[in-house]
């Protein structure tokens, strides 16, 4: 869906992977990677915070990366298109938007689990944990 959000024409590969993905453009699908230092320099990596993953909030997520101008124009594109320290009233919105913002309740919740979460052992997530999706694959790929 995000592929589809983005324009990016999706090619499904039966690919082999431990923790996570690589999807082009310097992108990273790692919403099951849990391991200290392991963020790719130059990249943008999405992590999930879904029910089943390490830091579980039971919803939301975020983009590792490291170049402040893509930053700040994922944060406004988070905010519904708007700067996120300026009123409704003086918003001149200039680009698209969508409505990704972690509320401070779950922030919160995920700062008050983190300890717990880098004390705790993670799961190493890998292809074979997604049999259904693999098999789907090989039959149509």
């Amino acid at each position: 869906m995000t592929g589809k959000k983005l324009g990016i024409d999706v090619q499904w590969t039966n690919t082999k992977w431990s923790e996570y993905y690589y999807l082009g453009n310097n992108i990273y699908d790692a919403a099951v990677l849990w391991r200290p230092n392991s963020y790719v320099s130059g990249s943008y990596m999405c992590l999930s915070f879904q029910f089943r993953k390490h830091l579980s909030l039971g919803r939301g997520g975020a983009i590792l990366l490291d170049n402040k101008e893509d930053r700040d124009a994922l944060i406004k594109l988070g905010y519904d298109g708007r700067h996120r320290n300026c009123s409704w009233m003086e918003q001149d919105i200039n680009s698209i938007g969508y409505h990704y913002y972690m509320t401070p309740e779950t922030a919160q919740l995920g700062l008050d689990k983190l300890p717990n979460a880098i004390s705790t052992p993670a799961k190493v997530w890998t292809w074979e944990d997604y049999p259904n999706v693999y098999r789907r694959l090989k039959n149509s790929v």
